[in-house]
């Protein structure tokens, strides 16, 4: 993809369908609506709203900051037959209350499986360069490259202005998470190997989703 499309900033209008699995999104409102890429991704048709879920539990993946269990490639089927659902909400908002917003209890998640992203290095503005702070468009573009390949995680981003700056912050991390990994022990691995390299320099923050 070439990299001027990434960099452009406009908001490129939905084209198609992705060749991919059902992205739901859960707008909890508690950033300002410029800040909100959640909203964005609902308004460029890249995802649902999750307001309007209806019929059996959700049983597909949830990107949970606070879970212990990192996204792996081996969860594509079930993210694919099931959807992925990540959530809108502010940094600050789950630090001081320790968990996601309360309002997603109205919903049946009981067979949702909630996971965490692997360790990555946001590329927005608010957050820019911050270990795993990533905003809302990055944990999706992320979690499209786990799932799906790259092709289909820069599809996606190249809607958004700060998609080319987290994909060459992130590069080598996602092509390893991708390539290397299948299982979440191999991403835990992984993980591992990040930090035993001399120019890792990790920062407060839980993964993003």
């Amino acid at each position: 993809m070439p990299r001027e499309e990434l960099e452009s900033g406009r908001e490129v209008s939905f084209r198609g369908p992705l060749e991919t699995l059902d992205i739901w999104v859960l707008n909890a409102c508690e950033d300002s609506p410029r800040a909100c890429t959640g909203r964005r991704i609902l308004r460029l048709g890249l995802g649902r709203d999750f307001r309007s879920f209806r019929g059996a539990p959700f049983g597909g993946v949830i990107l949970d900051p606070l879970s212990p269990r990192p996204l792996c490639p081996a969860l594509g089927p079930r993210a694919r037959d099931k959807g992925l659902l990540v959530i809108d909400c502010s940094w600050n908002q789950i630090r001081s209350r320790g968990r996601l917003p309360p309002e997603l209890g109205r919903f049946p998640l009981r067979h949702a499986l909630r996971v965490r992203l692997p360790l990555l290095i946001a590329g927005n503005p608010q957050h820019f360069g911050r270990w795993t702070e990533l905003n809302t468009a990055e944990a999706v573009g992320a979690a499209l490259y786990l799932l799906r390949g790259p092709s289909e995680a820069e599809r996606f981003l190249r809607r958004f202005s700060f998609g080319w700056s987290f994909l060459q912050a992130n590069g080598e991390r996602l092509r390893r998470y991708y390539q290397e990994a299948i299982t979440e022990d191999d991403v835990l691995t992984l993980e591992r190997q990040e930090f035993q390299r001399p120019e890792a320099d990790p920062v407060e923050g839980s993964a993003a989703g």
